[in-house]
C-alpha cells in the first residue's frame, strides 16, 4: 500500500493509505458508490485543511488524491456524472 508522510508528535511517520493502490477512475468510482449509498448528490473536496493552512500536510492532499491535481488552490466537486474542478489562472495548462 501507499504511505505518505504524517506529523506525530513531532516525529514524522509512515501513513498507510487506504486506497488500494486504486488509479484516479477507479478512486472516483469508489467514491461514487459510497455517494449512492449514503444519497449524496454532491461531494465537494476542497484543498484547504481543518486549520485553514496555506501548505498542507501530505495526509490532507484530499483533492489532489481524488482529482490528480496538485496545484496549491482549487476545489474539485463530484456527482453521479460529472467530477468537477475550480481553480485560478495559475493552473490553467495543468487543471
Amino acid at each position: 500500500a501507499n504511505r505518505h508522510p504524517v506529523m506525530m508528535g513531532g516525529v514524522q511517520k509512515k501513513a498507510r493509505v487506504a486506497d488500494g493502490g486504486l488509479d484516479g477512475p477507479a478512486r472516483l468510482a469508489a467514491l461514487r458508490k459510497q455517494m449512492t449509498a449514503h444519497s449524496v448528490d454532491a461531494f465537494i473536496v476542497p484543498s484547504d485543511d481543518p486549520h485553514q493552512s496555506e501548505y498542507v500536510a501530505t495526509c490532507f492532499e484530499r483533492r489532489a488524491y481524488i482529482s490528480g491535481f496538485k496545484g496549491s488552490s482549487g476545489t474539485a466537486v463530484v456527482t453521479a456524472t460529472r467530477a468537477l474542478l475550480w481553480t485560478d489562472g495559475r493552473y490553467f495548462l495543468q487543471a
